[in-house]
């Protein structure tokens, strides 16, 4: 690999041929390096950019948030989680 993020909530993201994928604890590649960008980790939530536009997958690289925005972050408030997009 190329570079290496932090690991965080069981995962570490991980960067090939400049595309980025995630690792488990033990090193091995569950979700491919096919994403331009990558964001934060949280709950097995991932944001991650494809395209020029950002989404959300889960822990098994299925698209739980479509692939439409031009940013998306987490903001965390005392009832849960709540996604801002722009």
């Amino acid at each position: 690999y190329e570079a290496f993020g932090s690991y965080k909530d069981g995962y570490t993201p991980v960067r090939k041929n400049g595309l980025w994928g995630f690792c488990d604890e033990y090193g091995k590649l569950i979700i491919e390096c096919i994403y331009d960008d990558i964001e934060e980790v949280h709950n097995s939530l991932f944001l991650v950019k494809r395209g020029g536009k950002w989404g959300g997958i889960n822990r098994h690289g299925y698209e739980v948030i479509p692939f439409v925005y031009n940013s998306l972050s987490f903001k965390k408030y005392n009832i849960g989680l709540l996604i801002i997009s722009s």
